[in-house]
């Protein structure tokens, strides 16, 4: 009789804790624990973060007009610009930006960031965002840059493959003059962060 009570206790014993047990262990998909993940269903998304750069690239001045709601009176002007080249992870591509300038100091991106897009073949779109001053060009540069630029740029997302990217980086422009239609030319280099399985 006591023998049959002992196991009974035992036994008892024994599943609490193997309850307990489990109820603390880690699933074999990451170090979120499992309570969490049935409990909210937002395990982190897998990223994987490569090198960045674009081929020298360049986009022709579309458009260039006073736009007093978005910029500001003049001298702030604004910007948009469309061009195509090859980038990393992204192959050939189209590009769009619109920004504000100050046509007298030079500083771009404000009041807000400039903004624009590598678009892929396939049509994924890489958004990113920039700011910085245009400087004058000096005697080392060669006779047709009119001005130039190091700026800073970050990734602000994207779609297709690129949905959730961001990232960093510099870049280096320069503007020219070709059959009298104002051009850029641009080398981005930097990081890219994208989710995995996109």
């Amino acid at each position: 009789m006591i023998m049959k009570t002992l196991k009974r206790l035992l036994f008892f014993i024994a599943g609490i804790c193997l309850i307990i047990a489990c109820s603390k262990s880690d699933h074999f998909w990451g170090d979120e624990s499992l309570g969490n993940t049935l409990k909210d269903g937002k395990a982190k998304p897998l990223t994987v973060t490569v090198p960045f750069k674009t081929n020298a690239f360049i986009y022709a001045y579309t458009a260039m007009y006073e736009d007093v709601s978005l910029c500001g009176a003049l001298p702030m002007m604004r910007i948009i610009g469309d061009g195509s080249g090859t980038a990393t992870h992204l192959g050939n591509f189209t590009t769009h930006v619109e920004f504000c300038c100050n046509i007298e100091t030079g500083v771009f991106g404000t009041p807000e960031s400039t903004i624009g897009s590598f678009v892929a073949a396939n049509g994924d779109e890489l958004f990113y965002a920039t700011w910085g001053q245009v400087n004058p060009r000096d005697e080392n540069d060669p006779p047709y840059v009119l001005e130039k630029w190091d700026a800073p740029f970050l990734f602000t997302g994207g779609t297709g493959r690129f949905e959730g990217a961001s990232g960093k980086g510099v870049y280096h422009g320069y503007n020219f003059l070709k059959d009298d239609v104002p051009f850029c030319n641009a080398v981005y280099e930097g990081t890219l962060t994208m989710v995995k399985g996109k």
